[in-house]
């Protein structure tokens, strides 16, 4: 094999596996929105929800991460009764203007969720 193969495969392999590794983990996901949970249930959103909140936004890079988030997200609030209408105003709120988000519940299809 020639070393320009070698290279080239190299670098193809250093960019599969950054690309990997820069995929949101659920625990992450967590983390992050767990400070949020307490806003869906009534309040204001927190400081710390809206950091956290920024933080899930800015790894919604591909569909596949709005997938992962959405379905880790909908994962962790089957443990707590909220009102899903109170997520769409959160980007807002948070001083995102440019995130648009749908109502999510247990029904919601993640595969459909875009980033407008």
């Amino acid at each position: 094999m020639s070393r320009r193969l070698l290279w080239s495969l190299a670098a193809i392999l250093l960019l599969v596996s950054r690309s990997a590794m820069c995929a949101p983990s659920c625990a992450e996901i967590r983390k992050n929105l767990a400070p949020c949970v307490s806003y869906l249930q009534g309040s204001e959103p927190s400081r710390d929800c809206c950091a956290g909140f920024k933080e899930v936004i800015g790894e919604a890079k591909t569909q596949d991460d709005r997938e992962t988030i959405c379905t880790c997200g909908k994962a962790a609030l089957s443990n707590f009764k909220y009102d899903p209408n109170r997520i769409p105003p959160l980007p807002q709120k948070c001083g995102l203007t440019r995130i648009v988000l749908p109502p999510i519940d247990s029904n919601t299809d993640c595969t459909k969720i875009t980033h407008s």
